[in-house]
């Protein structure tokens, strides 16, 4: 199955306009715990309930849903890239992320997110070029050891930069990102 389901996400909107929906396009599927943030990963919690199907792996084990980047998404989608997996885990080669970037590529009208741990990844992925003007990129970190690790390669990238703090497992001090998000279910 390409998209599991369509979910309603809040935004912060002027009033009187209207939630939208997202879109998750998971081209690769399974993912591998690397920090202590893995520990509360929303994607692992929610396996066997409603949000993630069944077979999603939190084990290292990566498939690869070539189906997925034939897609056709509605005119102006929101699109989450890979929000229940990571597009730069280290066993996806960069000619598959190469083929996802081309599909974005291809739809200036849509908006992308992606979001990941492995921000050294993306960095030598991106490597001074520019990201796509409709993909919007993001690291996610929990606590000031990864933050020191990630923030430096985020602050690399050309393009929209979102640092999201999920979950938040202490303090962080940072002055290199562009956007900031700490979600609802973070501990402090």
């Amino acid at each position: 199955m390409i998209i599991k389901k369509r979910i309603h996400v809040a935004y912060q909107l002027p009033p009187g306009s209207r939630w939208r929906s997202m879109y998750f396009w998971d081209p690769v599927r399974g993912c591998t715990p690397i920090s202590d943030g893995c520990k509360n990963c929303s994607s692992a919690r929610t396996i066997g309930g409603n949000l993630v199907d069944k077979n999603f792996h939190f084990n290292g084990v990566l498939e690869f849903n070539r189906d997925a980047l034939n897609h056709k998404f509605s005119n102006a989608a929101q699109v989450f890239v890979c929000g229940r997996s990571d597009l730069f885990h280290e066993k996806v080669p960069f000619q598959f992320v190469d083929e996802v970037l081309s599909r974005i590529q291809a739809r200036p009208d849509c908006q992308f997110f992606m979001i990941t741990k492995r921000a050294n990844r993306m960095a030598e992925y991106f490597g001074g070029s520019e990201v796509p003007k409709n993909l919007w990129v993001s690291v996610t970190t929990e606590n000031q050891k990864y933050a020191d690790l990630r923030i430096p390669h985020l602050a690399k990238i050309n393009g929209i930069r979102i640092l999201s703090i999920k979950p938040m497992l202490g303090s962080i001090n940072f002055r290199q990102a562009c956007w900031v998000v700490r979600c609802r279910h973070s501990r402090r």
